[in-house]
């Protein structure tokens, strides 16, 4: 028969770093929240650069009768830019109304708070104002596969930092 004793104080020292490689809820929302974030505001910029193709579905052109008016009072401006307020919403993290957002345990929000953004988003609205759905925020395999790269990157040089101060 073989006795065994465990090494205590190695034992104590593989527990610190399992402990320390969980990924705690002030991470999601913080670091990891702001790393996908930054994938998020690089896809909604291609979106309003592509005019939705690289969302998967190109956005449908402007009525015949707003695209003259919008062609003489903003010349050059894409569908969906006129003042490049809602772009700026959507691309850039520090404007006003930007949503990022960590809901546990693993989901992650990202968008806009503006009316004008979800009746383009959503495609809807009264009268004369309902808007065909211009997407900015839809995703294709290749944008989620991004987050998870963002992800695994964030994890991968997590860990080597943990592994090397324990």
């Amino acid at each position: 028969m073989v006795r065994m004793t465990p090494n205590k104080r190695e034992l104590e020292r593989l527990r610190k770093r399992t402990a320390a490689l969980l990924i705690s809820d002030r991470e999601r929302q913080g670091p990891i929240l702001v790393a996908l974030d930054r994938v998020h505001s690089q896809q909604a910029r291609r979106a309003f650069t592509t005019e939705g193709v690289s969302t998967g579905s190109a956005w449908k052109p402007l009525s015949k009768g707003y695209a003259a008016w919008k062609r003489r009072v903003k010349p050059g401006r894409r569908i969906l830019v006129f003042s490049g307020d809602m772009r700026d919403r959507f691309t850039l993290p520090a404007s006003a109304n930007h949503i990022r957002e960590w809901v546990r345990p693993w989901t992650y929000l990202f968008g806009v708070a503006s009316t004008k953004a979800w009746r383009h988003e959503t495609g809807t609205g009264e009268g004369k104002q309902v808007l065909p759905r211009r997407s900015v925020l839809a995703k294709t395999a290749a944008d989620l596969k991004q987050f998870t790269e963002a992800f695994a990157s964030y994890y991968i040089k997590r860990t080597r930092q943990v592994l090397r101060h324990l």
